[in-house]
């Protein structure tokens, strides 16, 4: 199973100042931005500084802690944090990002970077919210975030590194999201406000460069990424992923899958709702199968596919862009009725059409299996 949980908020933050607008970058709220931007710039002719960026994501875990807690996804989950390249200008060929967990709330603000004035109202690299607020009293300039666990001495430091590439960000933050869902979180001196007004039990990330590399001497360009407010499919998501294949056929035979195999699916719908999670059925059937007469009716004989041959992936309609890829949490499941697996709908962007794609491997040979089939999920 793969589902996201979309980002509710970000915005990014600079130190440094353009020497001559006077504008101090480190007072400038960009919520509204359509781009996210990690950048490490020297002093130009404009520039009376360098200038350093850093990302605040926040994500509403209401629901994922829930479920979590419920069981319904297993503590062997994997979390990972994902953002889409926009375009990205002067990079170094070997680049290291680095996510932690923010330790403060911070107001999202409505501000973009080319506003003039620039607007003040929301995070900045001064201030979470607003200057001279008593929450920005205790505001560390580039905001405030864990390196480990008081408690548990957990590292909370997660990273992927990049070599001449532009790239989409996909770093495994498995590590620190366990440590949000747990329920002494607030007592290994993380959060102070619970879940807080909107539901969460954390404040949302922090990406930078490493401490070396924003106080180097090095200009390691912009990397930009698209942003919540972007007109794109390519909003920035937590994506959480897990094994939910069962394997029980009943008295149900296999099928052979190296042979000829038509595969179409049963009760499907055109659209479905956001907060659904359906099954959807498969049935694999011989293309050729042995004839016998028999003097009486006979029902159709259902068969399944063999443990760990089979596997879906989504795909956005309309773009062909891969949601969901085959890989070891997209299997196909089986029981009693057949093949099937479930679908969180939540985790698709609504208004929009998806497809499906099915994998089959046998004998060392591989056969993808697309019934051109399409649904919309809805509000």
């Amino acid at each position: 199973m793969h589902y996201f949980i979309y980002a509710q908020k970000d915005a990014t933050i600079y130190s440094g100042s353009v020497q001559g607008s006077g504008k101090k970058l480190e007072e400038q709220n960009t919520g509204a931005d359509s781009v996210l931007e990690l950048q490490r710039l020297q002093p130009t002719l404009l520039d009376s500084t360098s200038t350093v960026s850093r990302i605040l994501l926040n994500f509403n875990l209401k629901s994922l802690k829930t479920d979590v807690d419920n069981g319904v996804i297993p503590s062997t989950a994997k979390y990972c944090l994902r953002l889409f390249n926009a375009q990205s200008t002067e990079i170094p060929f070997e680049d290291t990002i680095f996510a932690y967990p923010l330790s403060q709330s911070y107001e999202m603000g409505i501000g973009k970077f080319d506003d003039v004035p620039i607007t003040k109202n929301g995070v900045t690299w001064s201030w979470p919210d607003v200057s001279g607020s008593v929450a920005s009293q205790t505001w560390t300039t580039g905001g405030n975030f864990y390196t480990s666990s008081d408690g548990n001495n957990t590292m909370l430091e997660s990273s992927q590194s990049f070599e001449a590439q532009s790239p989409d960000l996909n770093i495994d933050v498995t590590t620190i999201v366990t440590e949000m869902l747990q329920d002494d979180y607030f007592a290994n001196g993380f959060v102070d406000e619970g879940y807080g007004d909107e539901g969460e039990p954390n404040h949302g990330f922090l990406l930078k460069r490493s401490d070396s590399d924003e106080n180097g001497t090095t200009d390691l360009g912009n990397l930009q990424f698209f942003s919540a407010d972007t007109n794109t499919i390519y909003v920035p998501r937590l994506e959480v992923k897990w094994d939910d294949v069962v394997y029980n056929t009943g008295t149900l035979t296999e099928i052979d899958p190296s042979g000829d195999v038509d595969v179409y699916m049963k009760g499907l719908r055109d659209t479905y709702l956001e907060k659904s999670e359906p099954r959807f059925r498969l049935v694999f059937r011989e293309r050729y199968p042995s004839r016998t007469i028999y003097k009486t009716p006979q029902n159709v004989v259902t068969k399944v596919l063999p443990s760990g041959s089979a596997f879906y992936s989504i795909r956005d309609a309309h773009t062909e862009e891969v949601l969901f890829d085959f890989d070891e949490y997209t299997g196909i499941s089986s029981d009693s009725n057949g093949n099937y697996f479930n679908l969180k709908m939540d985790g698709l962007q609504p208004e929009r059409h998806y497809k499906i794609i099915y994998k089959v491997i046998a004998s060392g040979s591989v056969n993808f299996y697309d019934n051109d089939f399409s649904f919309k999920v809805v509000r």
